[in-house]
């Protein structure tokens, strides 16, 4: 994590501690329990291809995505997730040494009815964001997991929807994982945490491409 988003990300976990302390620690205890890191795609492996709607409604498929060195998908939960918007700022900042190294971005949300532009929108993202309903291609590419009943509840304490935000009511959360394509469609490099406060940076997976 680069200086910028770790400030950035301590925070936010310093000026919401009152409210989410014991949910990220529960959060974090129950990720590293059912081993959720060690599920998504390994490096060596085929990527998933995936069809899906940008916030234009256009159907983009993995190789129309592809830069000429690679792509960079990124999972997130939503805008309304801090962490998240955090980590998709600090890629968007750093978009120009992204393109220098010949690499593309891309973005997908389970978040549906026009939240993929709303986020595309509020956080001036000069990158593709797509919708990824009932989280299809989050489960292909391992990292999909179901919320326990108390942080179910936590978050409808908190009016944070996310049977609306996300179409259904399956109680599923993306973790928040970055990928690293190669153009052969082989994965190159994974990066999450099972503590879900802390992501990786853009200059962590640019260092790791090493082009």
């Amino acid at each position: 994590m680069t200086k910028l988003l770790m400030d950035t990300v301590k925070r936010i976990a310093r000026e919401t501690s009152d409210v989410y302390a014991e949910h990220d620690s529960r959060m974090a205890a129950l990720l590293t329990q059912i081993n959720q890191s060690e599920r998504r795609i390994p490096a060596g492996e085929r990527a998933p291809d995936f069809l899906l709607p940008n916030t234009q409604g256009k159907l983009v498929n993995l190789a129309s995505l592809m830069g000429e060195n690679g792509l960079i998908i990124l999972f997130m939960r939503g805008l309304w997730c801090p962490y998240c918007n955090a980590q998709l700022t600090a890629f968007r900042e750093n978009r120009k040494a992204i393109l220098e190294k010949g690499l593309n971005v891309v973005i997908i949300t389970p978040e549906v009815n026009g939240r993929a532009a709303e986020t595309k929108t509020a956080l001036d993202l000069p990158f593709e964001v797509l919708c990824d309903a009932d989280s299809i291609t989050c489960l292909e590419y391992g990292c999909l997991f179901r919320i326990p009943n108390i942080d179910q509840d936590f978050f409808r304490s908190l009016d944070i929807d996310l049977g609306q935000y996300y179409g259904n009511d399956a109680w599923f959360l993306p973790l928040a994982t970055t990928f690293l394509i190669g153009p052969d469609h082989i994965v190159k490099q994974s990066f999450s945490e099972n503590d879900q406060r802390w992501r990786t940076g853009p200059e962590v997976v640019l260092d790791s491409f090493g082009v």
